[in-house]
């Protein structure tokens, strides 16, 4: 059987073992190691060995920092982020700011989709209606070519060529349909072009108002993330001075039990001289 190697490594976090803060008191030291011990002794899943390994890491660990001077020595060798309230305060801020860069990104993107997506709206609608416009452009040419020919098959069959008034009021109808067809073409085109344009200017709209919710609800979030952050910050500065208290209170509480010690060893001192 080999025999276990319980020597910790010279990496080994103390505080990391008993899973406590650097700043933490006495009283915590004491309630971490016990909750510790009792949960390493409790866990089957664990070998002899590992469980002794970690037992002796507990103990070194509690037997360490329960110590003032050997604590002192230990902190003073070791390299720890011991500034708690910075960790604590900037990790949420690079959450939110992350998140806002996020945000942010994501209602460009979708501003530059959405714009993008307006215009090629507007393109095939452009498009669809200039095809419509030489479509009718042409069927206009069309009936003008077939007005001509049956002017011409009229006046052709009519035997008088001289007749110029017949001819004049043939023409004139025609021109008055070919206008009476540009005056439809044009009104349909106004038509379409008045269409387009309110549907742009509703898109606009539309847009513009996805945006304004997008810029509200990103100042709503900014908002409610500096008041948790400074609501955060307020409980960790009284957690601290809270910690400050009950450390000096230990403090003070060591000193009087070694005065006490001091005052009662000098009065049996001064028993035993009396009794020589």
């Amino acid at each position: 059987m080999h025999p276990v190697n319980l020597a910790l490594p010279n990496t080994m976090d103390l505080y990391e073992v008993l899973e406590i803060p650097e700043n933490a008191n006495e009283t915590w030291i004491l309630r971490a190691y016990e909750l510790k011990k009792k949960a390493i002794e409790a866990d089957s899943s664990l070998s002899d060995d590992e469980r002794k390994r970690r037992i002796f890491s507990v103990d070194k660990a509690f037997n360490t920092l329960s110590d003032r001077g050997a604590r002192e020595r230990y902190d003073n060798r070791h390299v720890h982020v011991v500034e708690q309230t910075g960790a604590v305060s900037r990790v949420p801020t690079l959450v939110w700011i992350v998140l806002g860069t996020v945000l942010v990104i994501g209602a460009a993107v979708y501003w530059q989709y959405s714009s993008r997506m307006a215009r090629e709206r507007v393109e095939l609608a452009e498009r669809i209606d200039r095809e419509r416009a030489e479509a009718e452009r042409a069927q206009q040419a069309a009936a003008r070519e077939r007005g001509d020919a049956a002017t011409d098959l009229a006046l052709s069959s009519m035997g008088n060529p001289g007749d110029d008034a017949h001819r004049q009021a043939l023409r004139a109808d025609r021109e008055r349909e070919v206008q009476r067809y540009r005056d439809e073409a044009q009104s349909r085109n106004d038509m379409q072009t008045s269409a387009r344009l309110a549907s742009q200017a509703q898109q606009l709209n539309d847009a513009n108002s996805r945006r304004l919710q997008v810029e509200q609800e990103n100042q709503r979030r900014q908002a409610q993330a500096d008041v948790d952050r400074q609501k955060r910050w307020l409980e960790q500065k009284a957690r601290e001075e809270q910690i400050a208290a009950d450390r000096q209170a230990a403090a003070a509480r060591a000193d009087q039990m070694r005065a006490q010690m001091e005052e009662r060893r000098r009065e049996e001192e001064e028993r035993r001289r009396s009794r020589r």
